[in-house]
């Protein structure tokens, strides 16, 4: 799950929790 540069400025912390979560889901 890549998240857009923007995003990622935007929201870091949760892209964090993002790619965490897809990390346990898979």
């Amino acid at each position: 799950m890549d998240i857009p540069a923007v995003l990622r400025l935007q929201t870091p912390h949760a892209t964090t929790h993002a790619r965490t979560s897809a990390n346990h889901s898979s």
